[in-house]
């Protein structure tokens, strides 16, 4: 079994809710300083709107093999969906989906300048549509 394809899938909408879809607010690692707790000062990463529902804008990925088996990852933004497609996919095709390991060790070695933050949550998205 060899990967064939790689696949970014753009999914948005909105989906109804009883009241609030996040009952409390991502505690961030800047909250140890007072001054950054107030949540009027920060954006979240997906601020609700209306009490009904929530929009969401998310990309996933998929993973197809010659043998027609596909693993899933995500969600992520587009930042990351970007570093997947320009960066990352060429490494996958060809591939056996099957050695995790290896296809790590190959995507984390081939980043770089980018061994943490967007480039390794890209690569934990692949990773995971691995073992999907």
């Amino acid at each position: 079994m060899k990967i064939e394809k790689i696949r970014l899938r753009h999914v948005f909408g909105t989906i109804e809710t009883d009241g609030r879809f996040w009952e409390e607010r991502l505690v961030q690692p800047l909250d140890v300083y007072p001054e950054f707790r107030d949540t009027a000062k920060r954006v979240e990463w997906n601020d609700q709107t209306a009490t009904s529902e929530i929009a969401h804008d998310a990309y996933f990925v998929q993973i197809e093999t010659d043998e027609g088996v596909v693993g899933i990852g995500g969600p992520m933004d587009k930042a990351i969906a970007f570093i997947i497609e320009d960066q990352l996919a060429s490494f996958l095709i060809g591939r056996d989906p099957l050695a995790t390991e290896f296809i790590w060790d190959v995507l984390h070695r081939s980043a770089v300048h980018g061994r943490q933050g967007n480039t390794m949550i890209a690569i934990s998205a692949i990773d995971n549509a691995l073992w999907d």
